[in-house]
């Protein structure tokens, strides 16, 4: 094999570079996360910390000042504040809202027009100094004595603007009776506002004492719809007539209330169980509860019914919260608080069986000696039956 042409001072030479190559600084990284490390920082991106403002690259004084202060890669803002490193005169801190050095990560930006800590020719004018100076209403963190209330306001939060004035936006006037600022309502001052306005059919709107709308008491009785438990709505008499109601004629109309009006209605009406309209005497009919439900008859849970003969069927309803048994392990009978003998005050609830014994266990003879549990009908319901509940 012929000897190799390259000379040793060409050798000597490539190694030389190569090992510069290796020794040159790496370009410094531009991290944008900690733009948002700095109180205002976002303002100006990363030309805040690099020459170039594209990110990477050379780092400015004050990156620098960063770079040299950073604790586990983040900013580390009480250790660069007070520094000066375009020495204008104006502390880091001064330039970007924060002169004390209380901003810490996380919190809003100070609200002034920050300068540039890099240029010396960026720095604060006499308002945003964060010094009081005459002329000026107020500076950053610094409203000299005042507040809402000593502007007239009755309550709010003062704030100071950019121009080194009182900033009013966040006081009000809540609780003077008269509607202005942001608020919806103020006292009885609701401005044009009723429930009809918020989309309900009627009902009381009220103002709260923060002065927003409460619509607890509005109401879709009056939107000329039939929903929930009205019998009508208006207009919607659900293809009900005196007719159908059992009268032999005239005009059914709607109440404000969303029930059946039948004074307008002539003749007798006919009582016929059966027909899905509960009327005179009947508890029900059918699928017309007449407004009731388990609630509202026994204070419990479940479906409230109607029996075949338009009485109520209180099988499916239950105790909410019931009791634990009592003695089953042991076969004793569960002391249900039964008294034999009705009390004086007890209020039967229309259409309901009437009041029933539980089924004795001492029984002589051939039969029992107390009436007949009604079919259908618990004795959870028995018992609220009997006390009129």
């Amino acid at each position: 094999m012929a000897p190799s042409s390259t000379s040793p001072l060409v050798s000597v030479l490539a190694g030389a570079a190569l090992a510069l190559v290796a020794l040159a600084p790496a370009p410094a990284a531009a991290r944008s996360f900690r733009v948002s490390q700095v109180p205002n920082g976002g303002g100006f991106g990363c030309v805040l910390c690099h020459v170039s403002g594209n990110g990477g690259g050379p780092r400015n004084a004050f990156g620098s000042a960063v770079e040299e202060t950073l604790v586990d890669g983040n900013v580390n803002w009480a250790a660069v504040y007070d520094q000066d490193p375009d020495d204008d005169g104006f502390t880091n801190g001064e330039e970007l809202g924060d002169p004390d050095g209380t901003w810490t990560i996380g919190d809003p930006a100070p609200r002034v027009a920050p300068t540039n800590p890099n240029d010396p020719r960026s720095f604060p004018l006499p308002c945003g100094n964060g010094v009081l100076e005459e002329g000026e209403q107020c500076e950053v963190g610094d409203l000299d004595g005042a507040d809402c209330t000593t502007l007239g306001f009755l309550s709010g939060e003062l704030g100071c603007a950019l121009d080194c004035s009182f900033d009013t936006a966040e006081c009000n006037n809540c609780g003077n009776a008269f509607r202005d600022g942001q608020e919806e309502c103020d006292g009885d001052d609701l401005g044009e506002s009723s429930c009809v306005t918020l989309g309900f059919g009627s009902g009381d709107l009220v103002c709260t004492p923060g002065c927003t709308f409460d619509a607890g008491a509005c109401s879709n009785c009056g939107n000329d719809l039939r929903d929930g438990g009205e019998q009508c709505d208006r207009a919607d008499l659900d293809g009900q007539t005196c007719l159908t109601r059992g009268f032999e004629g005239g005009e059914l109309v709607c109440t404000d209330a969303c029930e059946f009006d039948t004074g307008g209605c002539t003749g007798s009406p006919e009582l016929v169980c059966g027909d899905d309209i509960q009327s005179g005497d009947e508890a029900c009919d059918g699928g017309d509860l007449a407004g009731q439900d388990c609630a509202s008859l026994t204070g419990g849970v479940g479906d409230l019914r109607c029996a075949i003969d338009c009485s109520f069927d209180l099988a499916d309803c239950r105790d909410p919260d019931p009791a634990p048994d009592v003695g089953v392990d042991s076969g004793e009978e569960p002391d249900v608080g039964f008294d034999a003998a009705p009390d004086s005050d007890d209020a039967a609830i229309p259409g309901a069986d009437a009041p029933v014994s539980p089924p004795s266990n001492n029984d002589s003879g051939g039969g029992c000696s107390q009436s007949a549990r009604p079919a259908g009908v618990s004795w959870f319901a028995t018992q609220l039956l009997r006390r009129g509940r």
